[in-house]
């Protein structure tokens, strides 16, 4: 009986040394050169525990720079994999020090979230998750929730060099399609959380993409704000661009794509038949843009031409109390449509042409959707905005700060606002002061996206006295895209109408590019 007490000890403290061992990790990556061509790579990087103890994490900074993003991303991914060892007694009390391999001169962006948190639980518990054999990339929150990322099929590329199989957040599950007619990938995973991926690892099949269903209308997103909107003309439009563009593609496409595509509308439709036309909407936004951008390829179909018609047709009705939040919401989308269209690139790779004609075709999404929101904000009158009032809040702010203390999104917002001011557009000079004044009072341990928008609302109630000024400028957005990929679309005002949409000042035009692709475009992402 002593013998077996013992060999249970050693047992015990054999599996327990397990525990606080290095652990190397492959990040998933969007490289980028001065030239803006990307592409997907590799960077190996090594967890090491060190002699602290307690939960802090250290990063090696002798050869590179890290963003804050990545610093944030960092610490959550750590938190989650705590939480979640810690749940099931299995934590050990070690911390970490992050060093990466290669020559990049910057890291950034939180799309190694998920692949960090998961070589921190490794670290913490000993047990090996063989992650070697996957791709894996998402963000993910310190509950260890997993958030999408962009970059999809350039990531695919560095997985495929030495992976086999993919593991990507549920929320890129519209990358699906292309990613299994352009790469042969043996297996696409996907995860919501962290658990979702652990699962995976251990045999599991993760997350099924349909159907997958976001949240319902009305839910509350930031304090007491909800959404009140009938989605339902907006619907209808774009479910016929969905139709049209599958019925156009199925018989090139493979057989599981048209289950996919006929799945989730289905799925859609039955939602908007429960009354839940925000909810269908969403389901069908990303997917439909997909499909368009098919059709293009495969029946070489002008996507762009369309997207640019649909723009020179949208009219601003003047601004007030009653319409106002939709004139910025439509605002934002279209302003979002301009930016895909100059962000979109001609690239002679396979992977890129995909992303260019998807982009034409998100472009003109985002325009049908700024159409259906001019369309209410013009049956809604009520007083006029005191243009007084919004040029005194906006540009008070701008005027107190010095342009040489700012950096980053700070500067491209507080540049944006001075532009839309200068141009009469307060409102939107309003909207950039309520962005710039959330960056400005970002906490660096708190993530963007659990947080940077609470400041946001908080920003515009203040100002305009609405609680949900931004509600609708920004609900879609949230659910779709991360903050690297879009980094805040700028809402700089549009050009007078009736002009052509093409003439936008040079400018803006940089300031817009700079805000999409969240600063240099040779800054690399993790």
């Amino acid at each position: 009986m002593r013998r077996l007490f013992l060999a249970i000890i050693l047992l015990f403290s054999l599996s327990f040394s397990q525990a606080c061992t290095p652990v190397n990790i492959s990040l998933l990556a969007v490289l980028g050169d001065s030239s803006n061509h990307s592409s997907g790579g590799i960077i190996n990087a090594h967890i090491l525990p060190v002699a602290d103890r307690g939960s802090s994490i250290f990063i090696d900074v002798s050869t590179t720079k890290y963003d804050k993003n990545l610093q944030t991303s960092l610490q959550d991914s750590y938190n989650a994999a705590e939480k979640v060892a810690g749940e099931r007694g299995l934590a050990a009390n070690c911390s970490a020090l992050v060093s990466f391999n290669g020559n990049q001169e910057e890291l950034g962006g939180p799309s190694g979230g998920l692949m960090f948190s998961l070589g921190f639980y490794e670290l913490l518990t000993g047990e090996d998750l063989n992650l070697s054999s996957y791709g894996i990339t998402g963000a993910i929150d310190k509950s260890g929730n997993v958030y999408p990322v962009g970059g999809i099929l350039e990531k695919a590329e560095a997985a495929l060099k030495k992976k086999d199989k993919l593991i990507i957040p549920i929320t890129d599950r519209f990358d699906y399609i292309l990613l299994k007619r352009f790469f042969s990938l043996d297996k696409v995973y996907f995860a919501s959380t962290i658990e979702d991926a652990l699962s995976i690892l251990r045999g599991g099949s993760g997350v099924d993409p349909v159907p997958y269903l976001f949240p319902t209308n009305g839910v509350k997103v930031e304090g007491n704000s909800t959404l009140a909107y009938d989605f339902s003309p907006y619907y209808g439009a774009l479910r016929s661009d969905y139709v049209n563009a599958l019925n156009n593609v199925k018989g090139d496409i493979p057989k599981e794509a048209t289950t996919f595509y006929e799945g989730l509308l289905n799925n859609a439709d039955k939602e908007y038949s429960h009354g839940y036309d925000y909810t269908a909407s969403n389901d069908l936004f990303l997917a439909t843009s997909e499909l368009m951008a098919l059709d293009g390829i495969i029946n070489n179909r002008d996507v762009k031409a369309r997207a640019k018609s649909c723009l020179s047709t949208l009219e601003f009705p003047q601004p007030n109390y009653n319409n106002f939040e939709y004139i910025a919401g439509a605002k934002f989308r279209a302003l979002r449509a301009y930016g895909m269209l100059s962000k979109a690139s001609e690239d002679s790779t396979i992977s890129s042409k995909a992303y260019t004609i998807r982009g034409y075709a998100e472009s003109y999404e985002w325009c049908q959707f700024a159409k259906q929101l001019l369309s209410k904000a013009s049956s809604l009158e009520g007083p006029l905005l005191d243009q007084k009032v919004l040029k005194e809040k906006a540009t008070s702010y701008l005027l107190k700060l010095n342009e040489d203390s700012l950096t980053g999104p700070a500067l491209d917002y507080y540049k944006l606002g001075l532009v839309s001011a200068a141009k009469g557009d307060y409102l939107t000079s309003l909207y950039y002061v309520a962005y710039l004044k959330a960056e400005l009072s970002e906490a660096p341990n708190i993530t963007s996206y659990n947080s940077f928008w609470g400041r946001v609302f908080k920003s515009h109630a203040d100002f305009l006295n609405d609680s949900t000024t931004l509600l609708l400028a920004n609900n879609l957005e949230a659910n779709y895209n991360t903050i690297n990929s879009y980094n805040i679309v700028s809402l700089e005002s549009l050009v007078p109408k009736k002009q052509d949409p093409t003439n936008i000042a040079l400018l803006e035009l940089l300031l817009i590019t700079l805000l999409l692709f969240g600063g240099r475009p040779w800054k690399s992402k993790a």
